[in-house]
């Protein structure tokens, strides 16, 4: 597998980091391809009081078929710009569920 930018395994377990550029206020929630060194994800919910962050919580789970509480927010509360950290696939899952 070549080496991708945007996403990265973590030597200890299974933990995966992918660094995502969120648009809140989209129409659908949605993966819109790459941005940048980032995933592009459209998210169908207002940036107020945390809603798009949760939902884009929400939605990366259920693409990848895990629990929400699998995917945490590391960096990026308050930004466009997120880290994200997953547990419970692998990289290659990952990518096959994001179609990317």
């Amino acid at each position: 597998m070549k080496e991708l930018a945007w996403i990265r395994q973590i030597t200890t377990g299974q933990t995966i980091r992918v660094s995502v550029y969120v648009q809140p206020n989209a129409k659908v929630s949605e993966i819109a391809g790459l941005f940048g060194q980032s995933l592009k994800i459209k998210i169908a919910s207002p940036p107020s009081d945390g809603a798009a962050n949760e939902a884009l919580r929400e939605f990366v789970a259920e693409i990848l078929g895990i629990n929400a509480r699998q995917v945490e927010i590391l960096q990026g509360g308050r930004s466009r710009h997120k880290i994200l950290s997953i547990e419970g696939c692998s990289v290659e899952e990952i990518l096959a569920k994001l179609r990317v």
